[in-house]
């Protein structure tokens, strides 16, 4: 994300839309896909912030510090691969 690394935590949800220089939910959820193998869907809820994959998700409220935010999309991003690879069994 642009301007990530002078930040140590997001403030807001437009904070983190400016530093992922992004003007709307639709192209944060894009730019964190690009991360990640299963697309993301980024929601707002009030002032909260939902990321999910598939059927795992997550609110965000902020501020949040920058790198509880990705070990957060990591950790549901796992949960959700692992969710998939189970039906996949099935």
């Amino acid at each position: 994300m642009t301007g990530e690394r002078e930040l140590e935590e997001f403030a807001d949800l437009a904070t983190l839309m400016s530093a992922a220089d992004t003007t709307t939910l639709e192209q944060l959820s894009d730019l964190i896909s690009e991360d990640y193998e299963l697309d993301a869907e980024a929601l707002l809820d009030g002032k909260q912030l939902t990321v999910r994959f598939g059927t795992r998700g997550v609110g965000f409220e902020f501020p949040i510090r920058i790198d509880a935010f990705w070990e957060t999309l990591d950790e549901l991003h796992a949960e959700a691969s692992d969710e998939v690879e189970l039906d996949d069994d099935e």
